[in-house]
């Protein structure tokens, strides 16, 4: 696939499985016992590893986001919820899932203490009834809190 901007290996169904049942916040042995039943809760982290890779990401949230950008996964966007988080919320959590950045980056650069930044996630994972940064990406985006921005072009093909 390609974005306008950089080629993309599109992942396996089972990848794509694994990353969209931690969205839907189940835990690495319930996806093993779904996807991998004769094997490990390794196998799952080896499949959203690979992932990671395909979308040339640093973490699961932002792979996801590329789901859903690269037209993957369809928009979680339910257009009936309204926005749950405050303004810097969204920031937060835009920063920590979509553009990857640790707790201690984010308070960087929004010159906050690290633990104010863990406070914000910690609300945030309570308001969008989240238990990581996956689940918490899908449900703002559902919500409207946080917002997909489309590829400028989209090409899929054999390259």
């Amino acid at each position: 696939m390609w974005d306008g901007i950089r080629v993309y290996r599109v992942p396996t169904p089972l990848e794509i499985e694994a990353l969209s049942m931690k969205a839907q916040g189940y835990a690495a042995q319930q996806i093993s016992n779904r996807i991998y039943p004769d094997r490990g809760v390794d196998r799952v982290q080896a499949r959203i590893s690979s992932l990671i890779a395909k979308t040339g990401t640093r973490k699961a949230s932002q792979a996801l986001y590329q789901l859903y950008r690269l037209e993957i996964l369809p928009s979680p966007r339910k257009e009936h919820l309204i926005p749950m988080l405050t303004p810097r919320e969204q920031i937060v959590l835009g920063m920590t899932t979509i553009d990857g950045l640790t707790y201690e980056e984010v308070a960087t650069k929004l010159k906050l203490s690290s633990k104010t930044i863990g406070s914000n996630m910690t609300r945030i994972f309570q308001v969008l009834r989240s238990h990581n940064q996956v689940q918490a990406l899908k449900e703002a985006v559902a919500h409207g809190d946080l917002e997909i921005k489309p590829p400028k072009q989209l090409w899929r093909g054999v390259v």
